[in-house]
């Protein structure tokens, strides 16, 4: 086993902390991304994307923040330490504050993160469990029995292992009777996990974080792109999120582009620039609450809203997803996936 500050065989690429993981996005706290560990000094936290509970045999990622640039520019490397029931199960040293891991037995787990050169440790600890019973049983039940069943049950299993606390605990700014809204937030975090693999979204992650962290922090099409677990792509959620806590002007502001044909170029092009011309900071922030699954589901919540406010003032969301025979429902959608739609005249 390494010793905890033995990093010399990674401390020849002189690196320090990456760009996108120097700061939290404003406004948010730590504990909006994910279960959050902070250090005593407050200089760094630990945020892991899935909470405890957490289940074994499944992924979970765990990023560290260094918020303190003089201790960001130090730290050149990260030993991680995964324990379980009391006992060391693994130990690795990288060069970037991220891990992705699987717990491998049920009962307590300890994650140890020891900075280069001994400057910081963070921890974390969280509960390990098994599969939820309740949907095993159901998959269970189904592939014994003719007729449909679960139509992807490693959706279903990601959605209620890993995500179920994330997206139950989203509430509309407006508090309304019945679950209209929780209906539609469930509905687009099913199609985003339905339509990328866990894989495919943790790979785009990446990449957009390698253009963050490059000398041209520019995203090009990629704002366009459907990111994270809800799939929701940067540019909507700049013209969706306020810059200021209880503000109403956001990043960008709203544009409508048309939905198809040559027409759409030159404005989707005029809208991307417009986003390439953020600061860096806020394209960091914007990233950073779409690369968690907690801010995600948030966010896509936010959105949601912004659109019903939008485009059907002063109507419920169960007014939205029963009106019209579907119409206002199908119209939000469209705007979530491909727009702001530019609607006809």
């Amino acid at each position: 086993m390494h010793n905890p500050t033995d990093f010399t065989f990674i401390l020849t690429t002189n690196m320090s902390a990456r760009n996108t993981e120097r700061r939290v996005p404003a406004n948010f706290q730590p504990a909006d991304l994910g279960q959050a560990a902070p250090a005593a000094d407050a200089r760094s936290v630990l945020i892991a994307h899935v909470s405890s509970p957490v289940v074994v045999h499944r992924d979970n990622t765990y990023v560290v923040f260094i918020t303190d640039n003089g201790l960001a520019d130090a730290v050149t490397g990260y030993e991680w330490i995964f324990s379980e029931n009391g006992a060391e199960v693994q130990r690795e040293n990288t060069i970037q504050g991220e891990y992705t891991y699987q717990p491998q037995s049920t009962g307590a787990l300890t994650v140890t993160v020891n900075f280069s050169g001994g400057a910081g440790t963070l921890t974390m600890s969280q509960d390990v469990l098994e599969l939820n019973p309740e949907l095993e049983a159901i998959i269970s039940a189904a592939d014994n029995e003719t007729g449909p069943g679960i139509a992807n049950p490693q959706v279903a299993r990601e959605l209620v292992n890993d995500y179920n606390i994330y997206y139950r605990g989203v509430q509309p700014a407006v508090p309304e009777s019945g679950d209209s809204f929780f209906k539609l937030l469930f509905d687009q975090v099913y199609d985003g996990v339905l339509q990328r693999s866990n894989a495919h979204r943790a790979r785009q992650i990446e990449q957009l974080a390698a253009i963050l962290n490059g000398a041209d922090p520019n995203l090009d099409v990629r704002a366009n792109e459907a990111a994270g677990v809800c799939g929701i792509r940067p540019v909507l959620l700049a013209m969706s999120l306020p810059r200021t806590s209880g503000g109403t002007d956001p990043y960008l502001p709203w544009t409508e582009i048309p939905e198809n044909g040559t027409a759409r170029v030159v404005p989707l092009q005029n809208l991307l620039q417009a986003f390439n011309g953020l600061s860096p900071d806020d394209k960091i922030d914007l990233f950073n609450l779409l690369r968690f699954p907690k801010s995600n589901i948030t966010v896509c919540g936010k959105i949601l809203e912004t659109l019903r406010d939008r485009y059907f003032p002063g109507t419920s969301f169960s007014d939205v997803l029963t009106g019209f025979n579907g119409v206002r429902l199908e119209s939000i959608v469209k705007h979530f996936r491909q727009g702001p739609v530019l609607r006809n005249p």
